[in-house]
């Protein structure tokens, strides 16, 4: 899937606002450049408003919205990483007392 850019924007802005700039496009475009928001994304909240102004805030809102949801799965993303990495350290300690308790009721101290 491919992620919206700040050329995609203007492209929009200008097919479904009519407008080629405005002082909010720089803000929006430093967004864009991170919220990883599809075209059709951005589309969709540029057809809410009837005004433009209202249109553009709109938008910087939902972009506001999207970072912060990345941002959160990104966290939980790491948390279980970081858990499955605990898990496995346990796993191995557990294997390496399995091991020494086999080794242990080995005759003579025979290994395998």
């Amino acid at each position: 899937m491919a992620y919206c850019t700040p050329c995609g924007f203007k492209l929009l802005a200008t097919n479904y606002l009519g407008i080629k700039d405005h002082k909010l496009f720089k803000e929006i475009e430093e967004l864009i450049d991170i919220a990883n928001v599809t075209p059709a994304e951005v589309a969709e909240q540029l057809l809410k408003e009837d005004e433009v102004e209202n249109s553009l805030k709109g938008l910087i809102n939902f972009l506001y919205k999207k970072i912060k949801e990345n941002e959160e799965v990104k966290a939980k993303k790491v948390e279980i990483t970081q858990v499955e990495s605990v898990d496995e350290e346990e796993e191995n300690v557990e294997n390496e007392i399995k091991e020494k308790e086999e080794e242990k009721d080995l005759p003579n101290g025979e290994s395998t």
